[in-house]
């Protein structure tokens, strides 16, 4: 933690010169804006502050080939409501768009259609026809022949993904689905990550009917609507931050790092920016990674703080390529392809961008928008190279899988370093006492703690918000 006892014997001196705001939200990611607008919409007065020069975190975008692209999260689940919600707060309803085509492939030794009745690659129907020829006839038969387990036993406790997927459904589920949608999402390892995080309510859907694969089969059946999954807004999702700051009307402080925290009763709490500047408010909400949340909780809550910094991460990087549509001659089906690990490849994932978005089509005019992803917990190869060789690498791997005849027109590699959090076997639980460690006023939001997808950092920006409220009025 930075030291700063000086500035700590001047508060006393500034206090009275440094105006009060009710609210400071730390960091400015999609958790950090979503708690800004929700504690606005309720009348605070709210600072936002950010160290790097624009908000949005993983919702950004950068121009290749003269085309504005998204550089982070280029879609968002609509089986949870705080995506669509985000959109219409932002006032883009009108700007909602939908993929134009459906369906991924996995690529083994060749693309095989990625089956669409499965939950982060969990079966959840033995018969799907696109089961036999990606897994195989041993793998197919340990999936058709799944042990029951008795109603209310075992699994009692937290465990990881390959423990209970793999000792129910065997090794070859795990390979060849489970792993390439965990490596797409998380950036991570069935064998490492915990399910009660990856699969909320997976384990107790598991107790109660005695299967994996009708638990899958019953969370599948409890999502609402039938439409589609996904969703962006013309322009990309990196576009959505700036409209929310504006039509929200937020205060945001960008190119401003906090850099310690501390409370009294006498002043309440004070954020000391980089700056030095001194930032008074009733109320504090960090939505940062675990390791840069760690030296902020230090002073006032250093068990959290100690969980915080103990938090692992994943880091990626994002290739975006523009090719003449001529210079790619296999035709693209769906939206894209996931690798499994056990290939050794490079590549991690493909986007067919032109062929998902139609918006983009529109705008790319005769042009072909590709883009592959590379990195997961424990494989940073490529990570540290040079652009133009990572770029080549990638493109030297899919080159015959997609017919690429030539180089791209242009080429973009966005890093994405420590942005994708592990969650280890007891991370739920681990996650529950920090906030229970966290003096009144006080909260944490975002990936650290709720899990990595745009709704569910909404969401957790949103519930910071709410029990900052609650304790100040139960205080």
């Amino acid at each position: 933690m930075t030291t700063l006892s000086p500035v700590r014997d001047l508060i006393s001196d500034k206090v009275a010169s440094v105006a009060a705001l009710t609210t400071i939200v730390i960091g400015g990611g999609i958790s950090g804006l979503e708690a800004a607008r929700r504690c606005a919409e309720r009348g605070d007065v709210v600072t936002l502050i950010e160290s790097s020069a624009a908000v949005g975190g993983k919702l950004a975008s950068h121009v290749v080939d003269g085309l504005r692209l998204d550089a982070g999260a280029e879609s968002l689940l609509t089986r949870r409501p705080e995506g669509l919600q985000l959109i219409e707060a932002a006032g883009r309803s009108g700007d909602r768009v939908h993929p134009a085509t459906s369906g991924a492939g996995v690529w083994l030794d060749r693309l095989y259609p990625l089956p669409r009745q499965q939950l982060l690659g969990i079966p959840s129907d033995a018969d799907d026809p696109d089961l036999p020829a990606l897994l195989g006839a041993a793998g197919l038969e340990g999936l058709r022949n799944e042990p029951e387990l008795t109603p209310g036993a075992e699994p009692s406790h937290d465990m990881t993904v390959a423990e209970l997927v793999g000792g129910q459904l065997g090794t070859d589920v795990v390979d060849r689905l489970v792993e390439p949608l965990l490596g797409g999402v998380y950036a991570g390892r069935a064998d490492q990550i915990s399910v009660d995080a990856a699969l909320p309510g997976l384990l107790e859907a598991t107790r109660r009917t005695g299967s994996v694969m009708a638990a899958a089969a019953s969370m599948r059946a409890g999502s609402p609507g039938d439409g589609p999954a996904f969703a962006s807004v013309i322009g990309g999702l990196g576009s959505l931050p700036d409209s929310l700051v504006n039509a929200c009307n937020l205060t945001v402080l960008t190119n401003t790092r906090a850099v310690e925290l501390l409370n009294s009763p006498s002043t309440g709490w004070t954020v000391v920016t980089d700056g030095t500047d001194l930032l008074l408010a009733d109320q504090v909400i960090i939505a940062l990674p675990g390791y840069a949340a760690a030296p902020l909780l230090g002073s006032v809550a250093p068990d959290a703080a100690a969980v915080a910094s103990a938090l692992e991460y994943a880091s990626v990087a994002l290739v975006t390529t523009v090719f003449d549509a001529g210079s790619v001659t296999t035709p693209l089906q769906g939206t894209g392809f996931l690798v499994p690990p056990v290939t050794g490849r490079l590549t991690k994932a493909a986007t067919f961008v032109t062929s998902k978005w139609q918006w983009v089509q529109d705008v790319a005019a005769g042009r072909e928008v590709l883009r592959f992803s590379v990195g997961r917990h424990g494989d940073t190869r490529g990570l540290d190279w040079p652009d133009d060789q990572l770029v080549k690498a990638v493109l030297d791997e899919v080159k015959d899988l997609l017919g690429l005849s030539g180089g791209p027109r242009a080429a973009a590699v966005t890093h994405w370093e420590q942005s994708l959090p592990q969650y280890r076997v007891g991370h739920r639980a681990r996650v529950a006492q920090v906030r229970q460690m966290l003096p009144p006023g006080l909260a944490v939001a975002g990936a650290a703690w709720d899990g990595v997808g745009i709704p569910a950092c909404i969401a957790s920006g949103r519930n910071a918000a709410d029990r900052v409220a609650e304790a100040r009025s139960s205080g």
